[in-house]
């Protein structure tokens, strides 16, 4: 089976097509473009890309991943303003095309990814976590995953402290930039505040320090309330591991059953378990298999 895969993020949208032998996924084609602005280039992106996969692997499954409220049935996406210029955005005009298309939420993909592919694989439940520029999550009980009555279950970006402050842009690199301003009266990007942190600048690792305590205190409140077996986290701040390790670290002071053997780890698979995730929702995987990815 060969699925041709979007992952449509605020910045950029990865596009691949991942077919499956035995069982195991192989990337024919990847990519990743700078995101369109408007929602008819954006469409217009998508079906060339699709038509041109079309033609060449004879594919007609579409697998999408997407930021904000997704419902799976009539193929929209809702709250999209800012990512696709329209308050709701429908993927309808792919079907008209011909094409079999399935949606869902990119947290929830994420975890799909590294429950079947990844970090994720062989535990009965799932927490997954990608903190980037904000935080997405998913959670997965035996295979099934928790979309919630509305679709917008695990939008943990949006969860408040009791000042009224959002999680995600206060333990995020959003969080960074913020308290880097705070402290300084500079702005900088996150990038760029992680390279003075590692020259010792006294600002950038107070900013630092706070962010950490922030995401470790979420952390612990996530599994307070899911108790997984596994947490499994991701995003572009995942590949700064002494960051997210000592947050883990820092979590266990604030976590209820200190009697539990959660399990940590940090995603190997970056951007691939959206797109990964997104496709595992044509294909009937049991668990039980050993899924390994590769790239041709």
């Amino acid at each position: 089976m060969k699925i041709i895969c979007f992952d449509l993020g605020g910045t950029n949208f990865s596009q691949a097509v991942i077919e499956f032998k035995n069982r195991q996924p192989v990337f024919l084609e990847f990519q990743t473009n700078p995101r369109p602005k408007e929602a008819e280039m954006i469409k217009e992106v998508l079906k060339s890309y699709c038509q041109e996969q079309e033609q060449k692997y004879q594919t007609e499954k579409v697998a999408i991943s997407t930021a904000k409220i997704v419902d799976p049935q009539r193929k929209t996406v809702s709250s999209a303003q800012a990512y696709y210029g329209q308050a709701v955005f429908k993927f309808s005009f792919l079907e008209q095309a011909g094409f079999e298309i399935k949606v869902e939420n990119d947290g929830r993909c994420f975890g799909l990814g590294e429950y079947y592919f990844g970090k994720g694989q062989g535990a009965k439940s799932l927490l997954s976590l990608t903190v980037g520029t904000e935080i997405g999550g998913g959670f997965i009980s035996q295979g099934k995953i928790w979309q919630g009555a509305h679709y917008s279950a695990l939008e943990v970006s949006y969860l408040k402290d009791f000042s009224g402050n959002s999680w995600g842009k206060r333990a995020s690199g959003k969080g960074i930039e913020f308290y880097y301003q705070k402290f300084s009266g500079k702005q900088k990007r996150a990038e760029e505040i992680f390279r003075q942190f590692y020259r010792q600048d006294r600002l950038a690792i107070k900013a630092i320090q706070k962010t950490g305590q922030n995401l470790s205190i979420g952390l612990a409140s996530l599994i307070n309330i899911f108790d997984p077996e596994k947490i499994v986290i991701g995003g572009g701040l995942s590949q700064q591991e002494d960051f997210i390790k000592k947050a883990i670290k820092q979590s266990w002071q604030y976590i209820f059953n200190q009697e539990a053997d959660y399990q940590f780890e940090i995603s190997e698979l970056n951007r691939c378990a959206n797109l990964l995730g997104a496709a595992s929702l044509f294909l009937n995987f049991s668990q039980k298999n050993k899924l390994a990815v590769s790239v041709k």
